[in-house]
């Protein structure tokens, strides 16, 4: 798989690494009139960002280890950790 692959070239190798993990069920993030609501304020990248940030609100998931902190701690309700917060602690004698 190239770097700047068409989304079409991807989706094999994305269901591939999908089927080694076990995902949560998916939940609609609507507002109460129906608007899916991350069209509305987010767009780009920011957009896998939100519907992380929502489906974990929904799953009432509290903390997330990720590569991206920044962009995810704009969320109120999550707690984002970096890899790096976790290497330390472990390295801590």
């Amino acid at each position: 798989m190239a770097l700047a692959s068409l989304p079409g070239d991807t989706d094999g190798p994305a269901r591939s690494i999908e089927s080694r993990f076990w995902f949560l069920p998916t939940l609609n993030v609507f507002t109460p009139n129906g608007d899916d609501w991350l069209s509305n304020t987010v767009a780009g990248v920011q957009v896998h960002d939100a519907r992380s940030a929502a489906a974990m609100l929904a799953h009432k998931i509290p903390r997330l280890l990720t590569l991206n902190a920044r962009d995810l701690a704009r969320y109120d309700g999550i707690s984002v950790v970096h890899r790096r917060e976790v290497v330390a602690r472990v390295r801590r004698p």
